[in-house]
Protein backbone atom coordinates (compact mmCIF):
# COMPACT_ATOMS: atom_id res chain seq x y z
CA UNK A 1 0.00 0.00 0.00
CA UNK A 2 2.54 2.26 0.67
CA UNK A 3 4.16 1.53 -2.61
CA UNK A 4 1.27 2.12 -4.42
CA UNK A 5 0.55 5.66 -2.23
CA UNK A 6 3.86 6.67 -3.25
CA UNK A 7 3.86 6.03 -6.81
CA UNK A 8 0.13 8.15 -7.27
CA UNK A 9 2.70 10.90 -5.43
CA UNK A 10 5.33 10.58 -7.92
CA UNK A 11 2.98 10.69 -10.98
CA UNK A 12 1.15 13.87 -9.77
CA UNK A 13 4.16 15.66 -9.04
CA UNK A 14 5.19 14.69 -12.29
CA UNK A 15 2.01 15.73 -14.02
CA UNK A 16 1.96 18.82 -11.99
CA UNK A 17 5.66 19.89 -12.99
CA UNK A 18 4.09 20.03 -16.90
CA UNK A 19 2.09 22.78 -15.89
CA UNK A 20 2.93 26.60 -15.02
CA UNK A 21 2.87 27.28 -11.35
CA UNK A 22 0.58 29.87 -11.57
CA UNK A 23 -1.87 27.59 -13.25
CA UNK A 24 -5.03 26.76 -12.33
CA UNK A 25 -4.23 22.93 -12.73
CA UNK A 26 -0.96 23.52 -11.17
CA UNK A 27 -3.26 24.62 -8.06
CA UNK A 28 -5.56 21.62 -8.67
CA UNK A 29 -3.05 19.04 -8.37
CA UNK A 30 -1.13 20.48 -5.78
CA UNK A 31 -3.80 21.77 -2.99
CA UNK A 32 -6.77 18.69 -3.98
CA UNK A 33 -4.96 15.58 -4.70
CA UNK A 34 -7.07 14.65 -1.70
CA UNK A 35 -9.75 13.86 -3.63
CA UNK A 36 -8.21 11.61 -6.10
CA UNK A 37 -8.28 9.18 -3.27
CA UNK A 38 -12.10 9.55 -1.88
CA UNK A 39 -15.08 7.40 -3.79
CA UNK A 40 -17.24 9.82 -5.51
CA UNK A 41 -20.58 8.96 -3.69
CA UNK A 42 -18.51 10.08 -0.59
CA UNK A 43 -17.91 13.46 -1.73
CA UNK A 44 -21.47 13.93 -3.30
CA UNK A 45 -22.72 13.29 -0.03
CA UNK A 46 -20.42 15.07 2.59
CA UNK A 47 -19.13 18.31 0.80
CA UNK A 48 -21.58 21.24 0.01
CA UNK A 49 -20.59 24.02 -2.86
CA UNK A 50 -18.20 26.24 -1.51
CA UNK A 51 -16.42 29.24 -3.53
CA UNK A 52 -12.93 28.33 -4.38
CA UNK A 53 -10.96 31.86 -4.77
CA UNK A 54 -8.45 30.13 -7.31
CA UNK A 55 -10.55 29.46 -9.52
CA UNK A 56 -12.67 32.21 -9.03
CA UNK A 57 -16.57 30.29 -8.52
CA UNK A 58 -18.48 28.35 -5.80
CA UNK A 59 -17.79 24.68 -7.33
CA UNK A 60 -19.13 21.52 -5.82
CA UNK A 61 -15.88 19.13 -4.33
CA UNK A 62 -17.27 16.36 -7.42
CA UNK A 63 -16.95 19.34 -9.97
CA UNK A 64 -13.26 19.74 -8.79
CA UNK A 65 -12.85 16.08 -9.21
CA UNK A 66 -13.86 16.33 -12.31
CA UNK A 67 -11.93 18.77 -13.23
CA UNK A 68 -8.39 17.28 -11.59
CA UNK A 69 -9.13 14.03 -13.21
CA UNK A 70 -9.23 16.27 -16.47
CA UNK A 71 -6.01 17.39 -16.06
CA UNK A 72 -4.52 14.39 -15.41
CA UNK A 73 -5.76 12.73 -18.58
CA UNK A 74 -4.67 16.06 -20.68
CA UNK A 75 -0.69 14.82 -19.36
Amino acid sequence: MVQVNKMLKNARIRIMKSYHKNSKQHYLLKNLSWLLMMRNNVIENNYPNKYNHKLRRCISCLQLLNKLKLCVKLT
